[in-house]
């Protein structure tokens, strides 16, 4: 009868706090039911090493909400198994920018009348990520971060219930062992996408990823362009911006800043350099200004659309999964 309690002391949400979720979350699981008796105080402290006070306080808590009641000389039971409260959400992005907007305003639709979201940024600095956590934990239903990639920022998600965050867009290979994620395969995606669009990437002899050093997921778009390059045969190389330098021909240039893209837009421009034959672009995820720009941008990119939807959908029917989220190549003009 204990095993639906999940506690976890290196945590630091609050004792009591884990003890009122694992009963709400194992009502809603159907693992038990109206009527059923709980586990004794003495039981739960005595089996997780834990005070009294702890159990206490999260039972009374629970009665408090209607959840359990109490009968004198035998201990709580489930007096309802409607648990479902309004979803408080805090939802932690590094940056707004276009595509972050759609899947926010995404996962906003998705919720609906379900829920609430604060919205906060950490613009990838970890003392600002720090602040928000440490303030932030004990007061939502369910946390969702787009991380910093670093052993520091992954301790202070210990500040957060495991099974109530979620981890977005980033943080594969650091993550999603943990907690559930919903985001992108750098390597993989890129990999598959350069594959599809052989039959135009063949006729440039060189690939020039440029993307700042900063970019967390540098790591994953190399190795992805690497093992793409070392199959086909085909001269890559990396750079953090174009500098001073003048475009070259039969170069595809893969971009992951727009910043970038409007400065290779402009060089070619001057140089009277056609996109698409004698140079081309590629450009990380898709908005609507690269539809129309030049005669049309290239993009790879996931569906930050489908990754609000479905991110409403984890957190409301409780699903914690591992997602990939579909990424594709988009043609056009400049490839």
């Amino acid at each position: 009868m204990l095993d639906f309690l999940e506690i976890d002391a290196t945590q630091k949400e609050p004792i009591y706090r884990q003890i009122m979720s694992s009963v709400s979350s194992a009502i809603e699981d159907k693992q038990i039911g109206l009527g059923d008796q709980l586990p004794s105080v003495n039981e739960i402290a005595n089996k997780f090493s834990l005070s009294r006070d702890s159990v206490f306080k999260a039972f009374n808590e629970l009665r408090a909400n209607g959840i359990l009641e109490s009968v004198p000389g035998k201990g709580y039971y489930v007096s309802s198994v409607n648990t479902s409260t309004k979803h408080k959400v805090f939802l932690l992005f590094n940056e707004m920018n276009a595509f972050k907007e759609e899947m926010y305003y995404q996962f906003m639709d998705g919720l609906g009348e379900s829920g609430s979201v604060d919205i906060y940024y950490h613009h990838s600095n970890l003392k600002v990520f720090e602040t928000l956590i440490k303030e932030n934990a004990g007061s939502y239903t369910e946390y969702v971060v787009m991380p910093i990639i670093t052993e520091r920022a992954r301790a202070l998600l210990n500040y957060l219930p495991r099974r109530k965050t979620y981890i977005i867009d980033i943080g594969l290979e650091m993550f999603s062992g943990e907690y559930p994620f919903l985001g992108q395969d750098f390597e993989n995606d890129l990999y598959r996408s350069l594959h599809e669009g052989w039959d135009l990437i063949q006729k440039y002899e060189r690939i020039e990823l440029i993307i700042a050093e900063e970019y967390q997921f540098i790591t994953g778009i190399w190795n992805g362009l690497k093992k793409f390059a070392e199959e086909k045969e085909i001269s890559i190389c990396l750079k953090s911006s174009l500098g001073n330098n003048f475009l070259e021909k039969k170069t595809l240039y893969l971009l992951a800043d727009d910043k970038c893209l409007v400065d290779i837009v402009e060089r070619a421009e001057a140089q009277k350099l056609v996109l698409g034959e004698e140079i081309g672009i590629l450009s990380y995820n898709e908005t609507p200004f690269k539809r129309v720009i030049s005669g049309g941008i290239s993009t790879v990119s996931t569906d930050f659309g489908l990754m609000g939807k479905t991110l409403a959908e984890m957190i409301i029917e409780r699903k914690y999964e591992k997602i990939i989220n579909p990424f594709k190549l988009i043609r056009r003009k400049s490839l």
